[in-house]
């Protein structure tokens, strides 16, 4: 028997994985459910047996939350699948890279999170079809940003004026070295076909791409960038 915890924020989901794992894997046990990652590690933790398989959302909670949850479980022997509605390509592709063996589309049909759960842990990698796939591999679809071309969109969606990021970064650097860094973000998007001239359109992408959360900022937020 496969021991599988399952962490979801919507507790409908967590109602329909159950279901159908009590209803179509008798060679699956339902081990718990969890809302949250710190919900989760304490599930984990004082579990009888160890679970073979965690399947987590990875938008349970911020992006450097789900990375340091799933490197943990991957870390203790725990198969993580990736079980997600969103379909940004790198909150996905960060799953991916911290440890998931599997990524499954909500939007795909059930017995593929079923086929997920048995090849996790066997150790392969799967997805639940070609769009998902793409997404954790198409590497048309998203541009390779550089960690300090990241940090200057991070500290531009907090904000932040643009004359004063450079102060702010780690370590600091000039106004004109803000300017390439955003310069470079966004001809790494046109090089891919993505129609960005000025910063607020590569915060618009990056949104889009998952690089950033703008959240119900994201109005007033690109309208910063762009001044």
């Amino acid at each position: 028997m496969l021991r599988v915890v399952v962490a979801d924020p919507h507790p409908l989901v967590l109602d329909g994985v159950a279901s159908l794992i009590r209803s179509s894997a008798p060679d699956i046990e339902w081990s718990g459910a969890a809302t949250g990652w710190a919900d989760l590690t304490a599930l984990v933790n004082r579990a009888p047996a160890r679970p073979h398989v965690v399947v987590v959302e990875p938008a349970l909670g911020s992006p450097a939350e789900c990375t340091a949850g799933v490197r943990e479980l991957a870390g203790r022997g725990i198969a993580v699948v990736a079980f997600t509605g969103d379909l940004r390509p790198v909150p996905i592709r960060r799953a991916v890279e911290a440890g998931a063996r599997s990524v499954v589309l909500k939007r795909d049909p059930a017995p593929a999170l079923l086929d997920a759960i048995r090849c996790a842990a066997t150790g392969e990698f799967s997805t639940s079809g070609p769009w998902a796939r793409s997404l954790v591999f198409d590497s048309r679809l998203t541009p390779r940003l550089a960690p300090r071309e990241e940090e200057v969109l991070h500290l531009l969606a907090s904000g932040m004026p643009r004359k004063v990021i450079g102060r702010h970064m780690s370590p600091p650097v000039a106004l004109t070295t803000v300017v390439t860094y955003l310069n470079r973000i966004c001809e790494k998007y046109r090089e891919l076909g993505r129609t960005v001239a000025c910063p607020a359109d590569a915060m618009r992408a990056a949104a889009e791409d998952g690089f950033l959360d703008l959240g119900g900022s994201y109005p007033a937020t690109v309208a910063r960038a762009a001044s």
